[in-house]
């Protein structure tokens, strides 16, 4: 017997529901480890070694940063580093918070579209076995794709409120989804 880490949505040999919202969580987090390691590779190359991300997640539009003793963030690098606010805290090292760059959104946005696009899946949805489908359960275009995109970005706005009224009703469905004529799914591979 083999376990499989991802679940590849198969639309003849699967059998899905709405997903709930703690499955939905789930495979943002994994996407946003993903995103993470991404963008701060990205931001360390960027700021020639001087930067380093702590966490960065598509979730929360703040992050936190450690700057190498010495190195002053510019807050001029908005465009692939984003804008930097110092804090001092005390017995803790010093930190800086930022609004993500627009360089950061665009590998959001590329990521989220492509794979939604292509496979109906992000590999967090493939490892919690959900999948992206149009109200006809079947994938979605790249317009619909890039459209629930811009929806995602005002579901984060109100503190995430477009993606906590999923909890409520029974198709759980998030402001983005309305939008897009989309819903999520957790799917059971039919053997």
């Amino acid at each position: 017997m083999s376990i499989s880490i991802f679940h590849i949505y198969d639309d003849e040999q699967s059998e899905y529901h709405p997903a709930t919202l703690r499955d939905r969580i789930i495979a943002q987090l994994i996407d946003g480890v993903i995103l993470g390691v991404l963008t701060s590779l990205v931001l360390w190359v960027f700021s020639s070694g001087q930067l380093y991300s702590v966490w960065i997640s598509p979730m929360v539009p703040v992050y936190l940063l450690q700057v190498v003793e010495g190195h002053v963030v510019d807050p001029s690098h908005w465009w692939w580093g984003g804008y930097f606010v110092h804090l001092q805290i005390p017995y803790l090292s010093d930190l800086n918070l930022a609004l993500p760059a627009p360089l950061q959104w665009a590998y959001y946005a590329l990521y989220y579209t492509y794979f939604h696009t292509y496979f109906g899946q992000t590999p967090g949805k493939m490892m919690k076995g959900l999948v992206l489908l149009d109200l006809t359960a079947h994938k979605i275009t790249f317009r619909k794709s890039a459209l629930r995109w811009v929806g995602y970005s005002f579901s984060l706005l109100p503190l995430g409120l477009g993606f906590w009224v999923s909890a409520q009703g029974v198709n759980k469905k998030t402001w983005h989804d309305r939008l897009a004529d989309t819903q999520v799914y957790r799917f059971i591979e039919l053997r």
